[in-house]
């Protein structure tokens, strides 16, 4: 297990340093007309983008997209969670007396697991209602 470890860090540090080393060329072709630069077609030329302000449309939108996410998140983890939990009854209600402390001990990290979802996703829900309030 430790070999195993250790030789995916040394590949994790190995790519880092590989992609480090190997230089970044962009191959986009220019066109020059009376002196000055033409961008080829289909090439995006940075220099036209001008940011700016979101409008009250484009945060509505975002807020609406957000709102189903979190929905969506929660209502997957709402189904997992209960999912798992009727497994580990029934596994707890058929098992000998051996089992059953084991599975104690496996419910008590599944305890712990599903609290912390329903807190973060409540969590994040709650951070998106005060946003949308500004």
């Amino acid at each position: 297990m430790a070999k195993a470890i250790k030789a995916l860090i040394i590949s994790i540090i190995f790519l880092f340093i590989l992609t480090m080393i190997i230089p970044n060329k962009i191959y986009a072709k220019s066109i020059e007309v009376n002196s000055s630069i033409k961008v080829a077609t289909g090439v995006i030329d940075p220099d036209d983008f001008e940011p700016q302000d979101p409008t009250q449309s484009d945060i509505n939108v975002m807020m609406n997209m957000s709102n189903v996410i979190i929905g969506t998140i929660q209502v997957i983890g709402v189904v997992v969670s209960f999912i798992s939990l009727m497994v580990l009854g029934l596994k707890y209600m058929t098992g000998s007396i051996s089992e059953k402390a084991e599975y104690k001990k496996t419910m008590i990290p599944y305890l712990i697991g599903t609290i912390m979802f329903f807190a973060i996703t409540q969590l994040v829900a709650l951070i998106a209602s005060i946003v949308e309030g500004f």
